[in-house]
Formats: structure tokens, sequence, C-alpha cells
């Protein structure tokens, strides 16, 4: 059996996988900043969703910057030189542990589940903030596994500032308490397409993936904002488009990234 941890910015998931690919069981709780506290939930968490089943893997993803097996910084959670790995080891001392971005392990998970694999896929996670991850040949992109695609930055309503600071979930709650529910207002869902498109164009002209895949909370509901983000697209040049998805399983695309991820681990 496979353990998935997707710990997000205000929610972890933690997922049972057999080892096919089926999720047999999954619980979610809020994310603490504290790490003690967190990792007494994840401890707690995968005791309850494994129960007498062997555990094959554990493979978690972190939202920041991951190097060495170690979280290097997660800042929307405060976290730095985080050894994740390295604590829960005290639980499980024998079992194979693997750790990864959270935006890497989604678009691993999309290019996995697409039925048409594309040779590349771009996944995008908004939710508390914005991460993506770059999928080539059904495999993280080593040149830009690191990168922070909420940190692009640009000029905003003559403001220059960061993608994840006008799009990510904490600026949009700002324009409207639900904004991710059939009852948003048009005008919040014209703003909320135009935040989007503006980071969406600085990548289509360099990554030119086959396809985009959207998660994360606004993910789920994608389809509100497509058609208004596809109008802001048009002023980009034609043979920079390519589709827009809502990724499969949106909110728990991660958890099918970190499996694909335990068993391409476990082949090495």
């Amino acid at each position: 059996m496979i353990i998935a941890v997707d710990t997000g910015g205000t929610k972890t998931l933690v997922a049972l996988f057999s080892m096919n690919g089926e999720m047999l069981k999954s619980q979610k709780f809020p994310t603490q900043a504290d790490q003690k506290a967190y990792l007494a939930d994840v401890t707690s968490s995968i005791q309850q969703v494994s129960g007498d089943h062997k555990i094959d893997a554990i493979s978690l993803a972190l939202p920041g910057v991951i190097k060495d097996q170690k979280a290097v910084i997660c800042r929307n959670l405060g976290w730095y030189d985080f050894d994740v790995i390295g604590a829960l080891r005290a639980t499980w001392p024998d079992t194979p542990m693997f750790l990864e971005n959270d935006a890497n392990l989604g678009g691993l998970g999309v290019a996995n589940l697409l039925p048409d694999r594309p040779q590349s896929c771009l996944y995008l996670t908004i939710s508390t903030g914005i991460g993506g991850g770059y999928i080539v040949n059904q495999a993280i992109d080593p040149g830009l596994s690191t990168s922070e695609f909420g940190d692009i930055t640009f000029e905003y309503r003559l403001q220059l500032t960061s993608w994840e600071k006008i799009a990510g979930g904490k600026a949009l709650y700002t324009l409207d308490d639900s904004p991710f529910n059939d009852s948003t207002d048009s005008a919040v869902i014209d703003e909320v397409a135009r935040r989007i498109s503006r980071g969406l164009m600085t990548i289509l002209p360099i990554l030119r993936p086959e396809v985009i895949a959207i998660g994360g909370g606004l993910g789920a509901r994608y389809d509100l904002f497509s058609q208004q983000v596809e109008k802001e697209l048009a002023a980009l040049p034609n043979q920079y488009h390519c589709p827009i998805i809502t990724a499969p399983y949106p909110e728990e695309i991660v958890t099918y990234g970190c499996y694909f991820y335990a068993i391409n681990q476990l082949s090495i």
C-alpha cells in the first residue's frame, strides 16, 4: 500500500492507495503551521487511514521548495529547512519515504491520468497560493522543479506585483467572500479571469506546453472562469495557445501524483 500526503497551505489530505493506483481511503484535516502539531496530525492520520495494511511507501507533498528530500522553504506555512521525512522516521524507521513539491506531484498526477498522455504538461494549483509543475515525458522537468510560478512578476494596474499576490486564494477572497461558486458576481468572474490570465500570458510563450491543467480550490470550479480566461488570452498570438482544462480529481490530484511518484521511485 502507498500512503500519499498532500500538504496544502490550508488543509492536508492523507490517502491510502493500492499498488495498482486505487484510492481506498482518505482523511482531510487543517494544516497546522506549528511543525510538531502538523507532524502529530499526519502521524495520527496515516495510522488511521492505513489501519492493518502494510505500508510499502509514504509519499509526501509540501507547498514549497524541496531539495535533498527536505523542505527548504514553505512560505505560506512559515517553514524553513523542515526535515519532515527525518521526523516521520521515528514512527516508520524502515519504510521508504519520498518528498516533492506539491505542484510538481500534481503535474505528475495529471500527466499520468489524462487519456492521451501529453509530451509536455503544465499543472497549476490555485488555492491558498499559486504553484506550478512542468512535466515532460511523464517526468518532473528537473530544470523547473524548484520554480516558483506564483512569484512571476509583472505590472498590474500600474503597480509591480507577483501573480500570487493578485491571483492566489488570499487575494481572490478579498474580491468576494466565496468567489468559487455559482452565485459569484459576473464582475468578480471577469476580474478573477483577468488576474489568472496575466500569469498565463507570461508562461505560455516560454514553456509552450501541450496542455495546462488547473487544480486546487479554483481548479474544482475553473468552468466558472474558463470562457473569460480564453477571451483575455486572445491577445496572445495563436501559436502560443493550448487547451486549458480542469485537472482530473482537481482537489485530490496531488495525492495521485504522490502515488505515481512513489511507484516510480520504488522501481528505480
